[in-house]
């Protein structure tokens, strides 16, 4: 009848460990299994020496795969969280839509006064040549007012 079975419990873990990792064979979940030795001991294998071949696995796996192990443990966590209720869920559309980055900037008018209240210095030179300007026609209509 051939040589006894191993603890199918250990292979059941790595068989988890293979579908979580994403290991693609059976070899090499064997090599990672030599090389990780945290890995190594949440299957169940202790030393290296421990690790079955690689037919172990695959007579393992194929057995596995036929009692849809892989759904079933996937399936007891859901039904113990989730139960029967429908998971809702939001789906946001993140598509690109072309539109100004920054917004236009608006001209300003220009401030007639400083911060100090007084008037802004253009206005104040401007202000000047007109006072000026006045002045001198008065003063000239005055003295050739008076002169004649």
């Amino acid at each position: 009848m051939g040589r006894t079975r191993l603890d199918r419990r250990a292979l059941a873990r790595a068989f988890i460990a293979k579908a979580v990792c994403d290991v693609s064979t059976a070899e090499m979940l064997i090599e990672r299994l030599k090389l990780q030795p945290s890995l190594r001991r949440l299957c169940g294998f202790e030393r290296r020496q421990d690790i079955p071949s690689s037919a172990a696995f695959s007579r393992a796996f194929a057995e596995f795969a036929n009692l849809k192990l892989g759904y079933k443990i996937h399936e007891a966590p859901v039904l113990e969280h989730v139960g029967n209720k429908v998971v809702m869920h939001v789906s946001r559309d993140s598509t690109e839509v072309a539109a100004r980055e920054k917004p236009t900037k608006k001209e300003k008018p220009p401030k007639k006064y400083d911060r100090s209240g007084r008037f802004h210095w253009a206005e104040t030179a401007t202000f000047a040549k007109v006072s000026i300007c006045l002045l001198l026609i008065f003063n000239d209509n005055s003295v050739h007012g008076s002169r004649s």
